[in-house]
Order: C-alpha cells, then structure tokens, then sequence
C-alpha cells in the first residue's frame, strides 16, 4: 500500500499575535485521501478539522497507538454529517503518535475536507 498523504498542520496565532494578517490565519481544507489516508507530524498539540462537503455523510477513523498499559482507542468511522465541521484533538503524543512521528486518518470519500492545526 502507498504510503499515506502527508497534510502539513498550520500554527495557529497564540496569546499576542501582533498583527494577525502578518501571521495568517486563513487556511485551506484538503480534500482528503480517501484510498491511501493522510498523516500528519504531532507535537501532541494538533486539533483536526473534517468538513463534508458531500451529498451523503462520510466517516473519519483517526488510529491510536498502544500507550505505556497497552491500551489503544481509535477514533473509529465517526460520521461528519452533510454540510457539517467535525473538530477533534488535541491529541497526546502517548497514544496516539505513530513510531514514525505521524498521527494516521483514514476517510471514506474525498469529499471529507481537512485541515490541521497546532495550538501554539
């Protein structure tokens, strides 16, 4: 299998972000790779953003890792309704950050958009 697209999480502005056009907070959604995944690099501080832009819902799983007792907990086919944003994170480096340093996704259609962002 391919490996999965990568997404690249934007820096949200922090406490004094000085002039926030300087900083930009605009982003773009991504559509999402449906038949390969999508990955992004953790800080342990990433929130994701899912958009269904889609005439039918769609469904996100985010993959967990086992933590330090062996547990794991996926976020598994969570449904984005139509016209809806689903937001999930942050999510903790224990438990979630895969060994290469990627949190994995898996969605059921392209039409599911994403974006990433790291709360500074």
């Amino acid at each position: 299998m391919p490996d999965p697209t990568v997404l690249t999480p934007k820096v949200l502005p922090g406490k004094y972000p000085g002039v926030i056009s300087a900083l930009g907070a605009d982003f773009v959604l991504a559509a999402s790779d449906a038949a390969n995944g999508n990955r992004f690099i953790s800080t342990g501080k990433e929130i994701i953003v899912a958009f269904n832009s889609g005439a039918e819902e769609r469904t996100l799983t985010i993959t967990s890792v086992n933590d330090p007792f062996r547990r794991t907990q996926d976020i598994t086919d969570y449904a984005v309704g139509i016209g809806l944003y689903s937001v999930f994170g942050p999510f903790p480096v224990t438990g979630w950050i895969q060994t290469t340093g990627y949190i994995h996704l898996l969605t059921s259609h392209a039409e599911l958009k994403i974006a990433i962002f790291t709360i500074p």
